[in-house]
C-alpha cells in the first residue's frame, strides 16, 4: 500500500460517488411529471420511485464481490456506462409504457452501489494511520442527494422531466471521462487474483455481523430521523413543511460532513472509543426527546443527534478498511445494505409506533433502547492495530 496517497483517485471518487448519488433518486424530483404524462397511479409512482432504491440496496454485495475480484476502476465504469444508458432510454422520447419506465428505473439502480466502488479504490493509497479521514472524505459523495433534491425541481419547471435526464446524462458522462483519467489503481494489492469464493470467507469472521448491526444503528437512524423529521416537526410544532424540509436538510448535510471528522477521531483514539462516545451522546440526545421538549431544544437535539451520527458513520468505516483490507468491497456492500433497509425499516417502526401510541416520545424510547444495546455490544470487539497491510493484529478495545 502506498503511504503519500493519490489526489486524483481520491478527487475522482468523490466526484463519482456524487454523481451517483444525484442520479440515483432522480426519480423521486421527477414523478409528479411522469405520473401526469403516463397517468400513473399512485401505487406505479411508488413502485417507480422504489425500483432504483432497492435496486442498488440489493446490489451492493455482488457489485462488492465484483470489486474485489476485478477491480474498482474496472467495474466503476462500467456500473456508470449503464446507468448512462438507463439515463439516455428515460430522456427518449419513444419511452411510451410503465414497463418500459420499470425497466430504466431498475438500470438506473446501479448508481446506488457507488460506495463499493470508491472506498476499496481510495484505502488501497492511503496509510492506515489517516484511513478514517480519509475515506470520510470520500464518502461525502452522499450530498448528491441533497442536489438532487435542491435542483431536480427547478429545472423540471424550466422545461420538463426529459432534460432533466439529459442533462443528468451529460453530468455521468463527464464524471466517467474525469474517472477514467484520474483514477488509478494499485495493481500490486492481490485483490484481485484472489478466487470469487475467498471473498466469502468473510462470513466466518464474527465481526462482520457486528460492523453491520453497528451501521444499521448509525446510518439507520440517519435516515429514519431525517425521513420522520419533517412530519414531527409539523404535527408537534406546527412547523410548516418548507421550514421542516430545509432542517431536515441541514441534519443530512450536517451528517455528511462529520463523516471525515468521525474518521479523523477514529484515528486518533480509535473506531471503538469514537463509537462509544457516539453511541452515548445519541443516546442521551434521543432519551432527552422522550420527555416532550419545548421546540428548540427538540430541533437542536435532532440535529445533534445528525451530526453525532455522522462522526459514527465515519469511524465504522474506518474500523472496516483495517479489519477487512482485502475485501473492501464485500464488506462496504454488506455493511451499506445493512444500513441501508434499516434506515427503511427504521422510517416505518416510528410512524407504527406513533400511530400505536398515539405519542412520537415512543419511537424515541425505540431509539434510545437501540443506542444503548449498541453500546454494550461495543466491548466486545476489537480494535484493529495499525500494522503493514499484510500483517494484521487484534486488540481489545
Amino acid at each position: 500500500m502506498k503511504s503519500s496517497g493519490h489526489l486524483g483517485s481520491l478527487l475522482s471518487a468523490v466526484l463519482y460517488s456524487t454523481v451517483s448519488f444525484l442520479v440515483w433518486i432522480l426519480l423521486g424530483p421527477l414523478s409528479i411529471d411522469l405520473a401526469k404524462e403516463f397517468s400513473l397511479t399512485t401505487s406505479q409512482v411508488g413502485l417507480l420511485v422504489a425500483l432504483p432504491i432497492l435496486t442498488g440496496l440489493l446490489l451492493l454485495f455482488p457489485v462488492g464481490l465484483l470489486v474485489d475480484h476485478f477491480g474498482p476502476k474496472r467495474i466503476g465504469l462500467i456500473l456508470q456506462t449503464l446507468v448512462l444508458l438507463a439515463l439516455l432510454g428515460l430522456a427518449q422520447s419513444s419511452v411510451t409504457t410503465i414497463t418500459e419506465l420499470y425497466a430504466w428505473s431498475i438500470l438506473l439502480g446501479l448508481a446506488g452501489t457507488s460506495l463499493v466502488v470508491v472506498i476499496p479504490l481510495v484505502s488501497h493509497w492511503y496509510p492506515q494511520r489517516s484511513l478514517g479521514r480519509t475515506l470520510g472524505f470520500a464518502t461525502l459523495g452522499g450530498m448528491g442527494t441533497l442536489l438532487t433534491a435542491f435542483l431536480v425541481p427547478t429545472l423540471v419547471d424550466l422545461d420538463g422531466w426529459q432534460l432533466v435526464c439529459q442533462l443528468a446524462a451529460m453530468t455521468v458522462a463527464f464524471s466517467m471521462l474525469i474517472f477514467q483519467l484520474l483514477a488509478k489503481e494499485i495493481s500490486s494489492s492481490g485483490a484481485a487474483k484472489a478466487s470469487l469464493s475467498h471473498h466469502f470467507q468473510i462470513f466466518r469472521d464474527s465481526h462482520t455481523l457486528w460492523y453491520c448491526f453497528l451501521y444499521a444503528v448509525t446510518f439507520g437512524c440517519s435516515i429514519s430521523l431525517s425521513s420522520s423529521l419533517i412530519m414531527y416537526c409539523y404535527e408537534h410544532f406546527q412547523i410548516q413543511p418548507s421550514t421542516s424540509s430545509s432542517l431536515a436538510a441541514l441534519g443530512i448535510l450536517g451528517g455528511l460532513l462529520c463523516r471525515p471528522v468521525g474518521g479523523w477521531l477514529a484515528d486518533q483514539m480509535g473506531g471503538i472509543a469514537t463509537l462509544k462516545m457516539t453511541f452515548s451522546m445519541v443516546g442521551i440526545a434521543f432519551f432527552s426527546l422522550v420527555w416532550q421538549p419545548n421546540m428548540v431544544f427538540a430541533i437542536l437535539t435532532l440535529l445533534i443527534a445528525m451530526f453525532v451520527l455522522g462522526l459514527g458513520n465515519g469511524a465504522i468505516f474506518q474500523l472496516i478498511s483495517l479489519r477487512f483490507f482485502r475485501q473492501l468491497g464485500v464488506i462496504t456492500g454488506l455493511v451499506g445494505m445493512a444500513g441501508g433497509f434499516s434506515g427503511l425499516l427504521l422510517t416505518a417502526s416510528f410512524g407504527w409506533l406513533r400511530e400505536a401510541t398515539g405519542y412520537y416520545q415512543t419511537g424515541f424510547l425505540f431509539y434510545t433502547g437501540l443506542t444503548l444495546l449498541a453500546l454494550i455490544t461495543l466491548p466486545g470487539l476489537m480494535q484493529p492495530r495499525l500494522t503493514r497491510a499484510s500483517q494484521r493484529e487484534w486488540a481489545p478495545a
